[in-house]
């Protein structure tokens, strides 16, 4: 998003973001019908890899986003040679995903504020739909963040952050944000290291995309003394999400523990 409106080329782009192959897209509706168009672009050559424009109904939006998401990632997959699996359908309501997706904004903030108000919108999140396991997940996170970052009472969150996260695996036990959120409370808590890292690495194995796994991984393992195995999982965590400054700025710990 923030080169929609740059005259940049693509590979210009491309360096920038140190990124090999594009998504582009765009969005059209007219009337009832919505039409979305995705190419998957070589961005240091400039070149096409594969192209789909998709025409569906507005009747049920969540659905033909889940749709059309997991079939550019197929085809992109596909293109890259790469494997590909499709996760499972989640049936959420509407208000549910609204409120859920409001809260990824404000956690990803990391500030008190910030993190009370996605504990709110989670909140309103499960209300909306009871068996939302992500949602569980994710206020989890949030009641652990907020136990470092100000909370009045960080053993009350820190109760809270387990009980949330033990929902959450309840409803679905291979979702990997349940599993970090749990590893959180290991540490922060019990001191628990082994059955930290336990959980650390089910949810990386589960999902190597999870940049929050990745980052408190390495945290919990640059301050174990392993600084080298913490800021390769920190690495990782930022090439997941180059934009997330919560990991950028963590990613110094390692070099100011190191003296670099």
């Amino acid at each position: 998003m923030q080169y929609k409106d740059v005259q940049l080329s693509l590979p210009e782009i491309a360096k920038a973001l140190n990124a090999d192959t594009i998504v582009e897209g765009s969005y059209l509706r007219q009337g009832n019908e919505i039409r979305i168009t995705a190419q998957l672009l070589d961005a240091r050559n400039d070149r096409h890899m594969w192209a789909q424009t998709y025409r569906e109904s507005d009747t049920d939006l969540l659905a033909m986003q889940d749709q059309v998401t997991r079939d550019i990632a197929r085809q992109v997959a596909l293109a890259l040679g790469s494997p590909f699996t499709a996760p499972k359908s989640q049936n959420v309501n509407e208000a549910a995903r609204n409120a859920y997706l409001r809260g990824r904004y404000l956690w990803s903030e990391r500030t008190p504020d910030g993190l009370n108000k996605s504990i709110q919108y989670y909140t309103d999140a499960i209300r909306a739909d009871r068996n939302y396991a992500e949602a569980y997940a994710a206020l989890s996170e949030s009641y652990l963040a907020l136990s470092s970052y100000g909370h009045q009472d960080p053993t009350d969150a820190l109760w809270k952050a387990q009980f949330a996260a033990e929902r959450a695996l309840a409803l679905d036990d291979n979702l990997s944000s349940a599993h970090t959120a749990l590893a959180g409370v290991k540490i922060q808590r019990d001191w628990d290291w082994k059955g930290a890292e336990r959980e650390y690495r089910r949810a990386i194995a589960i999902d190597p995309s999870d940049s929050t796994a990745h980052h408190w991984y390495g945290l919990h393992l640059v301050r174990l003394g392993r600084g080298a195995e913490g800021l390769a999982e920190l690495q990782r965590a930022l090439s997941v999400d180059p934009l997330s400054l919560i990991i950028a700025t963590d990613v110094a710990e390692p070099y100011e523990l190191e003296r670099k």
